[in-house]
């Protein structure tokens, strides 16, 4: 037999037997038995729960997604306009004593009736759309019936001045061929009483000799009596032959007439033409600068090319041609002088009274008609450029500069330039004016005569085909690093 014993701390020894040790563990063992069991049945209830919730969520995920995936499919119809209104209103998500189903169930319910609203206003929307666009090509429909009428009213009085044109011609030319006729006969009668003049005056000297002659008084009776035969058609002649010239004058007068009717009716021709021309042009190309008039002399490419002309030439010799710069600034070296000259030349160009001048759409036609005339009238009448110096905040602005500059040949040339410009549609643009100090886009403008990469002053803007429209002509400005 094995005795365990402890020595104690007052020295006696503590004798345990083996059975007392074994019951007390087995009690222990029981114990902690029961404690693990009833973990285990807690932990057999939580995973029960688990399970139950692991259900719940499982079922509530597949609502969910099949809901969903209803939902989307019906948002997509919606937007593809492949599902009636009607269809809609049948959807719905019934209460299912779920908590959670039936609070997904009231958010798809207000899912389906933002849906059904947006159908509804898609609806209205397409209608309203359908209308305008009906609205719209009828209108169009009546414009271009009205254009194609107003076409065919031109077209017809076309063609009547050609017919009375052809009558008008015909008519002139028999009238010339009459007026030759009655000129030609006029030319035998004048022969024809030239010689019954001379047979007279040859008959009234036989008459005088043969008064000498008494045997002869039968003969000179019946020479008499011709001679007044002849003197009596002779007046007649005359008589016919001043008819004849009235008539020839009065054919003159009805030739001037024809002539002065058939340059009328050939003028109405040509305004016929040109307005039939300008109607189809301007409904081609109005608000449409891609698009141009190959025939126009001034169309926005060909007034670019008289701009690059107008800085090169012109603007070279006005340069060279302005005398009083030196009596005006005697204290300054020539470059600056050069540069006062062309800040007075860029004010002048880049006076805006001619693209504020008001016009409707005729007045725009009539001006673009007659671009040069016009130009040349507001050169000659002097209503341009009037008080460019004022507001102008540039130190040696001058008043004799400016003058001499106005009469200069690049003066007339700018001012029909920028007139043919402003008389476009749209309207082409001339670059606003770069600061001083700023920096330059070198492929919008080249450099005068120095380089660098800011600018010094403007010699010379780019011009557009409008604006934020492509570039038509380079710009120049002085610059410096």
């Amino acid at each position: 037999m094995v005795i365990n014993k402890d020595v104690l701390e007052d020295g006696f020894v503590n004798v345990i037997y083996p059975n007392e040790d074994e019951e007390r563990n087995k009690k222990a063992l029981e114990e902690e038995c029961r404690v693990l069991k009833h973990h285990v049945e807690e932990l057999t209830e939580i995973i029960a729960v688990k399970d139950i919730s692991l259900s719940l969520y499982k079922d509530e995920k597949e609502y969910i997604m099949s809901t969903s995936k209803r939902l989307n499919e019906v948002v997509l119809a919606t937007m593809k306009n492949t599902i009636s209104i009607d269809l809609i209103k049948e959807i719905s998500f019934p209460q299912t004593g779920n908590e959670f189903k039936d609070s997904c169930a009231k958010v798809f319910d207000a899912v389906i009736k933002s849906v059904q609203q947006l159908k509804h206003d898609l609806t209205e929307s397409k209608n309203v759309i359908e209308a305008k666009c009906k609205s719209i090509a009828i209108w169009t429909d009546q414009q271009n019936a009205d254009a194609n009428s107003m076409q065919k009213t031109f077209e017809k009085e076309l063609y009547e001045k050609k017919s009375k044109l052809a009558l008008y011609n015909d008519e002139a030319r028999r009238n010339e061929i009459k007026i030759k006729e009655l000129q030609s006969s006029n030319d035998d009668l004048r022969n024809q009483c030239g010689k019954l003049q001379q047979q007279a005056f040859d008959l009234q000297k036989s008459l005088e000799r043969e008064r000498q002659q008494p045997y002869l008084v039968q003969e000179n009776a019946e020479l008499k009596t011709r001679l007044k035969q002849i003197d009596k058609w002779i007046k007649q002649q005359n008589y016919n032959t001043d008819n004849y010239t009235s008539t020839i004058e009065q054919l003159h007068l009805q030739l001037s007439k024809i002539g002065k009717d058939l340059q009328s009716v050939k003028s109405e021709k040509d305004d016929l033409q040109t307005r039939l021309s300008s109607m189809a042009g301007e409904r081609l190309t109005k608000g449409n600068p891609s698009i141009t008039d190959l025939g126009d002399p001034n169309r926005p490419m060909k007034i670019g090319e008289k701009y690059g002309e107008l800085y090169d030439n012109e603007w070279t010799d006005a340069m060279e041609s302005v005398e009083s710069i030196q009596n005006c600034f005697p204290g300054l070296k020539n470059a600056e002088q050069e540069e006062i000259v062309i800040h007075h030349m860029y004010r002048l160009l880049m006076e805006d009274e001619l693209f504020t001048l008001p016009g409707c759409k005729e007045v725009q036609i009539y001006r673009r008609q007659n671009s040069e005339g016009f130009a040349n009238y507001l050169v000659k009448s002097q209503i341009i450029c009037k008080d460019v110096l004022e507001n102008w905040d540039y130190g040696h602005k001058s008043e004799i500069v400016l003058q001499e500059l106005i009469t200069t040949p690049f003066f007339h040339k700018c001012v029909h330039i920028c007139w043919c410009m402003a008389i476009q549609d749209p309207l082409m643009y001339l670059a606003e004016h770069l600061p001083p100090d700023t920096k330059f886009d070198k492929n919008e403008y080249k450099e005068f005569v120095k380089s660098g990469d800011k600018v010094k002053f403007m010699v010379w803007p780019a011009l557009y085909l409008h604006k934020d429209g492509p570039l038509l002509h380079k710009g120049v400005v002085q610059a410096y690093w």
